[in-house]
């Protein structure tokens, strides 16, 4: 289950739909295609992010850094299929959020069906890097949501 706090975050910004539209622009239409970690490197810094690779296909993004709030991402890519996951800390400590990856959250929130890609895969170099700057930027949306709300004086538990 996903906590409240986050919950209401997600469906703020309608992250479930969002998502399944970005998916659903990426259609496979060529056999699997493998991008070397160096060029994966380089579409992060092309999209103007710091990306490090970890081990078996882990990408870390250093993330977000707010008072005693950590908010950082890491994409686990094997093949064309990038899974995004966003871990929040406070305080050094990782925060049961009930946000494991980003396709989870499909299984606790209401999206329209309609938007599921039964055929998703990436088929170049230049899908790859718009695809993975759409779910950056469905992070950093969640993010500053959720910010706000720290603003706001709205903590979560």
């Amino acid at each position: 289950m996903i906590r409240e706090f986050e919950k209401k975050r997600l469906l703020k910004i309608d992250f479930c739909n969002k998502q399944l539209i970005l998916r659903k622009k990426f259609v496979k239409r060529t056999e699997i295609l493998v991008i070397p970690k160096n060029e994966l490197l380089t579409i992060f810094k092309t999209l103007g992010y710091k990306f490090t690779y970890a081990t078996g296909g882990i990408y870390n993004y250093d993330g977000i850094t707010y008072k005693d709030y950590k908010f950082l991402m890491y994409f686990q890519i094997k093949y064309n299929s990038p899974l995004a996951y966003m871990p929040i800390f406070k305080d050094g400590k990782l925060m049961e959020t009930g946000i494991t990856q980003f396709g989870s959250v499909l299984r606790f929130l209401p999206y329209d069906e309609s938007l599921i890609n039964n055929n998703f895969g990436i088929n170049s170099v230049q899908e790859m890097q718009e695809y993975l700057k759409g779910l950056i930027d469905l992070f950093h949306e969640f993010v500053d949501e959720y910010i706000k709300e720290i603003v706001a004086g709205n903590l979560p538990e």
